[in-house]
């Protein structure tokens, strides 16, 4: 019996999307294919008329002869070999300091900002980063390609940390690794003669909005706006050609002014040569915060925004729409997702108090600690499992659902906000793109060919 093993996303018109697991083939289908699909389902049975059809569609993956259950384990055993290449690869985040110089209203680190002054301002010693990179390098001693190593906060460019954060750049570089930065811009201008001397990969900066909005949400220690240092730094770095990823937080407060930040993106000579991309702010279980906006929300609204504001090209990094528009639009195959994120992975996050974390949203929160580095490397096997074993295979809402390769299970600790546990589903980011994000990329590309 022919069972059909494919996830069907429904486009705007009589027409969908056969989506296989099996092969990562993508085929727009009309409402006759789904109907005789849904009679082999029921009775194992198809037209003659079909056969030419039927045959494309076991050549292509999205029929077979194996049963889901059977389908399900020769997916299972593909994961297992796809986390043993993926442990070839490791990226380690370094948080020199919980401290910062912003006081943002949403941020998702307020728990870490209530922690008493001599704990978040905590700088990490030259000890302690040599047993960072002692770590590393154990974790390391097998990987043939070294990745980057990010550093993280709190706020890691703050200028009076500026000699620790050389040390760490040069230990790393006499290692052999080249930099991430994850900063909020306020000094970068500072840093800019510093970091220009390492092999810099990424600079993620934030910037949530024209002047008189970006000032009201991410804000200095003393209650002074940050727009215009940030936009300084920006501007600096650009011009010593270090590569600048422009990163928006939004939420219902700002959402309506992106219009506005693109342009200004523009009129500064941005929009074509950096990376700018829109992230929402979500609820976190540790930190409430009433203007979050949920990702189909969040999606729905910017997909409103993007047709009527032509400006608003330049934020095509948002959630991967570029990614999206090479599977769905250009027939690139797409890889089975049997985890998230990083977190499940690869991640391993290094804070000043001797700590390691798997999640860039877990950091500071003594349940997710899933090990230490100092004084000596050791793992917590429970909390570490936990994390490194959450693929769609562990969590039993996945195994009945076709969408489960499409998102691994989607986000750990938004999970762990909604109801308590990471073993659980995140659904929300995948049912947006299925029914918001897939459709819209095809009928604006329709739109356009004609």
């Amino acid at each position: 019996m022919l069972h059909n093993h494919s996830a069907v996303v429904k486009l705007r018109n009589n027409e969908s999307l056969l989506c296989s697991p099996l092969t990562g083939a993508i085929d727009v289908v009309e409402e006759t294919t789904l109907k005789a699909l849904a009679k082999i389902e029921t009775t194992g049975k198809y037209s003659s008329t079909n056969a030419e059809m039927i045959d494309y569609l076991i050549r292509r993956g999205h029929l077979s002869e194996a049963s889901h259950e059977e389908m399900f384990m020769a997916m299972k055993n593909y994961c297992q070999a796809y986390a043993k290449e993926m442990s070839q690869i490791k990226r380690h985040i370094i948080i020199p300091t919980y401290s910062c110089n912003l006081r943002c209203t949403y941020c998702f680190e307020k728990h870490v900002l209530k922690a008493k002054s001599d704990w978040l301002n905590k700088l990490a010693s030259r000890k302690q980063i040599d047993e960072i990179f002692k770590a590393i390098v154990k974790l390391d001693q097998d990987v043939k390609h070294l990745d980057s190593i990010v550093l993280y906060g709190g706020e890691p460019l703050q200028w009076m940390n500026a000699d620790i954060i050389k040390y760490v750049l040069d230990r790393g570089q006499d290692l052999g690794y080249s930099f991430m930065v994850v900063t909020n811009g306020v000094e970068l201008a500072q840093f800019v003669p510093c970091l220009s001397k390492y092999d810099i990969r990424k600079i993620q900066v934030t910037l949530d909005g024209p002047k008189e909005i970006h000032d009201k949400r991410r804000f200095k220690v003393n209650g002074k706006g940050s727009f215009d240092d940030i936009t300084n730094g920006i501007e600096t770095a650009f011009k010593a050609d270090l590569p600048v990823w422009l990163r928006v937080n939004v939420d219902s407060v700002n959402l309506e002014h992106l219009p506005s930040l693109a342009d200004f993106a523009i009129s500064r000579g941005w929009g074509d040569s950096m990376h700018i991309f829109l992230m929402n702010v979500h609820q976190s279980c540790y930190n409430k915060y009433c203007h979050a906006i949920s990702s189909s929300d969040f999606m729905k609204r910017v997909i409103r925004l993007v047709l009527d504001n032509p400006s608003l090209r330049i934020f095509r990094e948002t959630f991967n729409f570029v990614y999206l528009e090479k599977i769905f639009l250009e027939g690139e195959r797409y890889r089975p997702r049997f985890w998230s994120c990083g977190a499940n992975t690869s991640l391993f996050i290094y804070d000043p108090h001797g700590k390691i974390y798997p999640c860039y949203e877990s950091v500071g929160i003594s349940e997710h600690a899933m090990g230490e580095y100092s004084p000596q490397l050791k793992f917590d096997d429970t909390v570490y499992q936990l994390w490194r074993g959450r693929t769609v295979f562990a969590i039993p809402e996945c195994s009945h659902c076709n969408l489960s390769f499409f998102c691994g299970g989607g986000c750990a600790i938004l999970a762990h906000t909604k109801t308590g546990s990471i073993m659980k589903p995140d659904c929300d980011l995948i049912q947006s793109i299925v029914r918001d994000v897939i459709p819209f990329l095809y009928e604006r590309n329709e739109t356009v060919s004609t």
